[in-house]
């Protein structure tokens, strides 16, 4: 799960015995260990409520109980201080009474701000366009140019079409490149003349002639 930075938040989860019936009754705490932080000094330490210092021994995350529902979901508000930008926790759900193994899950804390990335702003400024800004009104009036679709590849498909632009060469060649046509069978080809591309069917029992579909 993610999380805002600088923020509380209530955290939950659904807890079950070893039978998988809900835990809805007894006592569930919430332990929150640090495994990834900006300052080293903090990592795999626990996250301790009371004083929102973190402590090399396991400490609650709350000073306030979980509280259940008849379902088993039991939810605790976590306070702002935990949710430090970039930080990640491993969160451990546990039964005091032991009924189920513990709930773990991993927390992620956003970087948080709208800074633009690093690698963003050096992209940007080596292609010039740091600091542009396209005003609304200079987004109208734009064309394709005269020479745009000279652009587009004319390569042929190797079989039947599949693609818009594919759909448009096909049809071109087959008007104005190698096709060959029997009494049976329709025929286009590559451009050296002799690879097939396409075949289809064709009848004609002289009310109604038929071409099939291409393969």
């Amino acid at each position: 799960m993610r999380y805002e930075p600088g923020a509380a938040h209530i955290l939950s989860c659904q807890l079950k015995n070893r039978s998988g019936e809900p835990i809805i009754d007894g006592t569930v705490s919430l332990y929150l260990l640090i495994t990834e932080a900006s300052t080293p000094v903090f990592e795999n330490v626990w996250y301790k409520a009371d004083d929102s210092y973190n402590s090399p021994e396991e400490a609650y995350a709350t000073a306030a109980l979980a509280t259940g529902s008849t379902q088993g979901v039991w939810a605790v508000e976590v306070r702002a201080e935990a949710f430090v930008a970039g930080r990640k926790y491993r969160a451990y759900w546990v039964d005091s009474a032991g009924r189920g193994e513990p709930y773990i899950e991993e927390i992620e804390v956003e970087t948080g701000g709208t800074a633009i990335k690093t690698e963003t702003a050096l992209i940007l400024a080596d292609t010039g366009t740091d600091g542009v800004v396209v005003a609304t009104a200079s987004k109208t009036g734009y064309a394709l140019s005269a020479t745009g679709l000279d652009t587009i590849a004319t390569t042929a498909p190797t079989g039947v079409a599949s693609t818009f632009r594919e759909m448009m060469v096909q049809v071109w060649r087959r008007f104005f490149k190698k096709s060959t046509l029997t009494a049976t069978e329709l025929k286009t080809y590559a451009d050296n003349g002799t690879s097939v591309l396409t075949t289809q069917s064709v009848s004609d029992d002289e009310t109604t002639e038929t071409q099939g579909a291409a393969s």
